[in-house]
């Protein structure tokens, strides 16, 4: 089952919910999320959120697309959270890793 839900994240990271994933298997929205929690060892929203923090830091390195049309197109919808998720997750800003990248390919 873990498998398929990771599987369904990296699929349909921008959409997708809980919601949706209890819905389509069958399960109540609760007991999906513990038994996500237990066979990942991570919430659904942190494995989510890491999927899209990915797909951004690949936009953000291999095109030229805004800032504010990468994080709609990952399907996250708060600048702000963006933002201090991204630091956190690669200890820089996208401004930097944007820069990094192109700094590679000069």
């Amino acid at each position: 089952m873990a498998l398929q839900l990771l599987a369904d994240i990296a699929s349909d990271y921008q959409t997708i919910s809980l919601t949706q994933l209890a819905k389509r298997y069958s399960y109540n929205r609760n007991y999906l999320s513990n038994l996500f929690k237990a066979e990942i060892g991570q919430t659904f929203s942190a494995v989510l959120t890491e999927q899209r923090l990915m797909q951004a830091h690949k936009l953000l390195t291999k095109t030229n697309l805004p800032v504010n049309t990468i994080i709609e197109q990952v399907g996250i919808s708060n600048r702000s959270f963006f933002y201090k998720k991204y630091l956190a997750y690669y200890h820089v800003s996208p401004k930097q890793s944007r820069n990094q990248a192109s700094a590679i390919f000069d």
